[in-house]
């Protein structure tokens, strides 16, 4: 099992500045870049911070992508 980070999709279709992320998650750019780009998993606690942010669910955050399945 992976996980298929839809935050990068998510922080794009927000339309809110990469600067708000920053520094509400208190990360730098290049953690924020990593997240989004799925390279990186944020905590918990950020986990929910940023669901409040982007007014969604945990659990939308990311794709579960099952053994043999195409991403």
């Amino acid at each position: 099992m992976k996980l298929k980070s839809n935050i990068g999709r998510l922080i794009k279709e927000s339309g809110l500045r990469d600067e708000i992320f920053r520094e509400s998650l208190n990360v730098k750019q290049h953690q924020l870049r990593k997240i989004k780009l799925g390279e990186s998993f944020p905590t918990v606690p950020k986990l929910f911070l940023l669901a409040k942010i982007l007014n969604c669910s945990v659990d939308q955050l990311y794709d579960v992508i099952k053994e043999g399945e195409i991403e």
